[in-house]
Protein backbone atom coordinates (compact mmCIF):
# COMPACT_ATOMS: atom_id res chain seq x y z
CA UNK A 1 0.00 0.00 0.00
CA UNK A 2 2.81 2.43 0.87
CA UNK A 3 4.48 1.71 -2.49
CA UNK A 4 1.25 2.44 -4.38
CA UNK A 5 0.76 5.73 -2.50
CA UNK A 6 4.33 6.79 -3.25
CA UNK A 7 3.82 5.96 -6.94
CA UNK A 8 0.57 7.97 -7.01
CA UNK A 9 2.16 11.08 -5.51
CA UNK A 10 5.15 10.72 -7.86
CA UNK A 11 2.82 10.63 -10.88
CA UNK A 12 0.95 13.72 -9.67
CA UNK A 13 4.24 15.59 -9.19
CA UNK A 14 5.41 14.56 -12.66
CA UNK A 15 2.26 15.76 -14.39
CA UNK A 16 2.36 19.03 -12.44
CA UNK A 17 5.93 19.60 -13.67
CA UNK A 18 5.20 18.78 -17.31
CA UNK A 19 2.04 20.91 -17.66
CA UNK A 20 2.16 24.35 -16.06
CA UNK A 21 -0.54 26.86 -16.93
CA UNK A 22 0.18 30.53 -16.33
CA UNK A 23 -0.92 33.95 -17.35
CA UNK A 24 1.40 36.94 -17.33
CA UNK A 25 -0.26 40.36 -17.62
CA UNK A 26 -2.07 41.91 -20.59
CA UNK A 27 -0.44 43.72 -23.51
CA UNK A 28 -2.01 45.83 -26.25
CA UNK A 29 -0.93 45.47 -29.89
CA UNK A 30 -2.00 48.40 -32.08
CA UNK A 31 -1.72 49.08 -35.81
CA UNK A 32 -1.08 52.76 -36.56
CA UNK A 33 -0.68 54.79 -39.75
CA UNK A 34 0.54 58.33 -40.54
CA UNK A 35 -2.05 61.10 -40.35
CA UNK A 36 -1.21 62.35 -43.86
CA UNK A 37 -3.80 61.52 -46.56
CA UNK A 38 -3.10 58.37 -48.56
CA UNK A 39 -4.03 58.00 -52.23
CA UNK A 40 -3.67 55.21 -54.77
CA UNK A 41 -0.01 54.93 -55.80
CA UNK A 42 1.31 56.27 -52.49
CA UNK A 43 3.58 54.41 -50.08
CA UNK A 44 2.28 54.15 -46.52
CA UNK A 45 4.03 52.74 -43.45
CA UNK A 46 1.95 50.82 -40.91
CA UNK A 47 3.54 50.45 -37.48
CA UNK A 48 2.88 47.64 -35.00
CA UNK A 49 2.92 49.22 -31.54
CA UNK A 50 3.16 47.30 -28.26
CA UNK A 51 2.02 48.70 -24.91
CA UNK A 52 2.00 47.16 -21.44
CA UNK A 53 4.67 44.53 -22.07
CA UNK A 54 6.25 42.82 -19.06
CA UNK A 55 9.44 40.80 -19.33
CA UNK A 56 9.03 39.95 -23.03
CA UNK A 57 11.85 37.98 -24.68
CA UNK A 58 10.31 37.31 -28.10
CA UNK A 59 7.09 37.30 -30.04
CA UNK A 60 5.24 36.61 -33.25
CA UNK A 61 2.60 38.32 -35.37
CA UNK A 62 0.13 37.35 -38.07
CA UNK A 63 -1.30 40.35 -39.92
CA UNK A 64 -4.05 40.24 -42.54
CA UNK A 65 -4.68 42.83 -45.27
CA UNK A 66 -6.54 43.18 -48.58
CA UNK A 67 -4.08 42.20 -51.36
CA UNK A 68 -6.30 43.89 -53.95
CA UNK A 69 -5.94 47.24 -52.18
CA UNK A 70 -2.44 47.02 -50.70
CA UNK A 71 0.88 45.58 -51.83
CA UNK A 72 3.73 44.89 -49.43
CA UNK A 73 6.98 46.63 -50.40
CA UNK A 74 9.80 44.46 -48.95
CA UNK A 75 12.77 46.10 -47.23
CA UNK A 76 16.00 44.06 -47.08
CA UNK A 77 14.02 41.00 -48.25
CA UNK A 78 11.72 41.25 -45.25
CA UNK A 79 8.07 42.26 -44.98
CA UNK A 80 8.53 43.94 -41.59
CA UNK A 81 11.31 46.33 -40.58
CA UNK A 82 12.16 45.72 -36.88
CA UNK A 83 11.32 48.61 -34.58
CA UNK A 84 12.76 49.93 -31.33
CA UNK A 85 10.86 47.66 -28.93
CA UNK A 86 13.73 45.17 -28.51
CA UNK A 87 16.37 47.82 -29.14
CA UNK A 88 19.85 46.78 -30.24
CA UNK A 89 19.95 43.64 -28.11
CA UNK A 90 21.11 40.35 -29.67
CA UNK A 91 18.19 38.78 -31.50
CA UNK A 92 17.30 36.22 -34.13
CA UNK A 93 14.52 36.59 -36.73
CA UNK A 94 12.67 33.33 -37.33
CA UNK A 95 10.02 34.49 -39.82
CA UNK A 96 9.58 37.67 -41.83
CA UNK A 97 7.56 37.14 -44.98
CA UNK A 98 4.39 38.21 -46.77
CA UNK A 99 1.97 36.05 -48.74
CA UNK A 100 0.58 38.30 -51.47
CA UNK A 101 -2.04 35.77 -52.56
CA UNK A 102 -3.44 35.25 -49.06
CA UNK A 103 -2.92 38.85 -47.94
CA UNK A 104 -1.01 37.89 -44.80
CA UNK A 105 2.28 38.76 -43.08
CA UNK A 106 4.09 36.51 -40.62
CA UNK A 107 6.78 37.82 -38.30
CA UNK A 108 8.59 36.11 -35.42
CA UNK A 109 11.64 37.19 -33.45
CA UNK A 110 13.42 36.11 -30.28
CA UNK A 111 16.13 37.69 -28.19
CA UNK A 112 19.16 35.64 -27.26
CA UNK A 113 21.58 35.86 -24.38
CA UNK A 114 22.98 38.04 -23.01
CA UNK A 115 19.89 40.09 -23.94
CA UNK A 116 17.53 41.10 -21.12
CA UNK A 117 13.71 40.85 -21.21
CA UNK A 118 11.88 44.00 -22.33
CA UNK A 119 9.03 45.80 -20.57
CA UNK A 120 6.99 48.86 -21.44
CA UNK A 121 6.03 50.17 -24.88
CA UNK A 122 7.58 50.50 -28.31
CA UNK A 123 7.35 49.64 -31.99
CA UNK A 124 7.73 45.95 -32.75
CA UNK A 125 8.01 46.60 -36.49
CA UNK A 126 6.84 48.58 -39.51
CA UNK A 127 5.31 47.38 -42.78
CA UNK A 128 5.56 49.46 -45.95
CA UNK A 129 2.60 49.16 -48.33
CA UNK A 130 1.79 50.61 -51.73
CA UNK A 131 -1.84 51.69 -52.03
CA UNK A 132 -3.35 50.12 -55.15
CA UNK A 133 -6.84 51.66 -55.18
CA UNK A 134 -9.04 54.09 -53.30
CA UNK A 135 -11.40 52.93 -50.60
CA UNK A 136 -11.48 51.88 -46.96
CA UNK A 137 -9.08 49.02 -46.29
CA UNK A 138 -9.07 46.87 -43.17
CA UNK A 139 -5.80 45.67 -41.62
CA UNK A 140 -6.09 43.24 -38.75
CA UNK A 141 -3.99 41.42 -36.18
CA UNK A 142 -5.10 37.83 -36.74
CA UNK A 143 -2.77 36.45 -34.08
CA UNK A 144 -0.14 37.78 -31.71
CA UNK A 145 2.11 36.13 -29.17
CA UNK A 146 4.51 37.67 -26.64
CA UNK A 147 6.78 35.20 -24.84
CA UNK A 148 7.77 35.71 -21.20
CA UNK A 149 10.44 33.25 -19.97
CA UNK A 150 11.03 32.60 -16.30
CA UNK A 151 14.80 32.49 -15.83
CA UNK A 152 16.69 30.62 -13.15
CA UNK A 153 20.41 30.98 -12.52
CA UNK A 154 22.25 27.67 -12.63
CA UNK A 155 26.02 27.57 -12.24
CA UNK A 156 26.29 31.24 -13.10
CA UNK A 157 24.13 31.00 -16.23
CA UNK A 158 20.51 31.94 -16.78
CA UNK A 159 18.31 29.02 -17.78
CA UNK A 160 14.68 29.43 -18.86
CA UNK A 161 12.81 26.82 -16.85
CA UNK A 162 9.38 27.97 -18.01
CA UNK A 163 7.99 30.06 -20.87
CA UNK A 164 4.68 31.90 -20.50
CA UNK A 165 2.66 33.95 -22.97
CA UNK A 166 1.19 37.33 -22.14
CA UNK A 167 -2.49 37.91 -22.72
CA UNK A 168 -2.72 40.06 -25.86
CA UNK A 169 -5.49 42.43 -26.96
CA UNK A 170 -5.48 44.00 -30.43
CA UNK A 171 -6.50 47.23 -32.11
CA UNK A 172 -6.93 46.80 -35.84
CA UNK A 173 -6.86 49.55 -38.45
CA UNK A 174 -9.22 51.01 -41.06
CA UNK A 175 -7.17 52.82 -43.69
CA UNK A 176 -9.08 55.34 -45.80
CA UNK A 177 -7.28 55.50 -49.16
CA UNK A 178 -8.22 58.46 -51.33
CA UNK A 179 -10.67 59.83 -48.76
CA UNK A 180 -10.60 62.97 -46.68
CA UNK A 181 -10.57 61.12 -43.37
CA UNK A 182 -7.52 59.78 -41.60
CA UNK A 183 -6.80 56.15 -40.79
CA UNK A 184 -8.58 55.03 -37.66
CA UNK A 185 -7.63 52.38 -35.15
CA UNK A 186 -10.49 50.00 -34.44
CA UNK A 187 -10.35 48.28 -31.07
CA UNK A 188 -11.28 44.62 -31.08
CA UNK A 189 -13.15 43.62 -27.92
CA UNK A 190 -12.00 40.00 -28.11
CA UNK A 191 -8.73 38.97 -26.50
CA UNK A 192 -6.42 37.10 -28.84
CA UNK A 193 -4.81 35.04 -26.08
CA UNK A 194 -7.01 34.76 -23.01
CA UNK A 195 -5.03 32.05 -21.23
CA UNK A 196 -1.59 30.71 -21.91
CA UNK A 197 0.13 27.40 -21.58
CA UNK A 198 3.66 27.27 -20.30
CA UNK A 199 6.03 24.46 -20.91
CA UNK A 200 9.04 23.45 -18.85
CA UNK A 201 12.33 23.19 -20.73
CA UNK A 202 15.48 21.86 -19.12
CA UNK A 203 17.82 23.69 -21.50
CA UNK A 204 16.26 25.68 -24.35
CA UNK A 205 19.20 26.53 -26.66
CA UNK A 206 17.86 29.83 -27.97
CA UNK A 207 17.80 31.27 -24.43
CA UNK A 208 21.19 29.94 -23.36
CA UNK A 209 23.71 30.53 -26.11
CA UNK A 210 24.72 32.97 -28.79
CA UNK A 211 24.80 30.07 -31.23
CA UNK A 212 21.38 29.58 -32.81
CA UNK A 213 20.76 25.89 -33.60
CA UNK A 214 18.52 24.64 -36.37
CA UNK A 215 15.84 23.64 -33.87
CA UNK A 216 15.18 27.21 -32.68
CA UNK A 217 11.93 27.75 -34.66
CA UNK A 218 10.37 24.82 -32.83
CA UNK A 219 11.40 26.12 -29.41
CA UNK A 220 10.38 29.72 -29.94
CA UNK A 221 6.65 29.15 -30.04
CA UNK A 222 5.47 26.53 -27.58
CA UNK A 223 2.21 24.99 -28.76
CA UNK A 224 -0.89 26.24 -27.00
CA UNK A 225 -2.07 22.62 -26.83
CA UNK A 226 0.03 19.87 -25.34
CA UNK A 227 2.11 18.01 -27.93
CA UNK A 228 0.87 14.47 -28.70
CA UNK A 229 4.44 13.25 -28.27
CA UNK A 230 4.56 14.68 -24.74
CA UNK A 231 1.20 13.10 -23.88
CA UNK A 232 2.29 9.73 -25.28
CA UNK A 233 5.61 9.89 -23.45
CA UNK A 234 3.99 10.73 -20.12
CA UNK A 235 1.35 8.04 -20.65
CA UNK A 236 3.89 5.31 -21.38
CA UNK A 237 6.01 6.44 -18.43
CA UNK A 238 3.02 6.27 -16.09
CA UNK A 239 2.01 2.83 -17.40
CA UNK A 240 5.57 1.61 -16.96
CA UNK A 241 5.66 2.98 -13.43
CA UNK A 242 2.35 1.31 -12.58
CA UNK A 243 3.55 -2.05 -13.99
CA UNK A 244 6.77 -1.71 -12.02
CA UNK A 245 4.81 -0.99 -8.84
CA UNK A 246 2.55 -4.00 -9.39
CA UNK A 247 5.57 -6.18 -10.07
CA UNK A 248 7.25 -5.09 -6.84
CA UNK A 249 4.07 -5.75 -4.91
CA UNK A 250 3.73 -9.25 -6.41
CA UNK A 251 7.36 -10.01 -5.63
CA UNK A 252 6.94 -8.94 -2.00
CA UNK A 253 3.83 -11.08 -1.57
CA UNK A 254 5.45 -14.16 -3.13
CA UNK A 255 8.55 -13.74 -1.00
CA UNK A 256 6.47 -13.51 2.15
CA UNK A 257 4.49 -16.60 1.10
CA UNK A 258 7.61 -18.68 0.42
CA UNK A 259 9.17 -17.49 3.67
CA UNK A 260 6.03 -18.54 5.58
CA UNK A 261 5.98 -21.96 3.88
CA UNK A 262 9.65 -22.46 4.69
CA UNK A 263 9.01 -21.77 8.33
CA UNK A 264 6.16 -24.28 8.35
Amino acid sequence: MKIKLLAFFFIVALISRVLVFAQSGTALVTLTAPTDPVRAGDLVSIAVQINGAEGVYGGSLLLNYDPLALEVVPVDDGAIVPGDFFGDQPSFTLKNAADAAAGSIEYALTLRQPAEPVSGAGTMGTVQFMALRDGVVELSVADASLLVPQFEEVNGRKIARKIDEMTVQAQNLSLNIGGAGDAAAVEQPQIIVDSSQSETFESPPFLQSDNIPASVPVLLQPARTTSPAVIAGVTFFILGLVMFTLGVGTYVRLRRQFSWQGQV
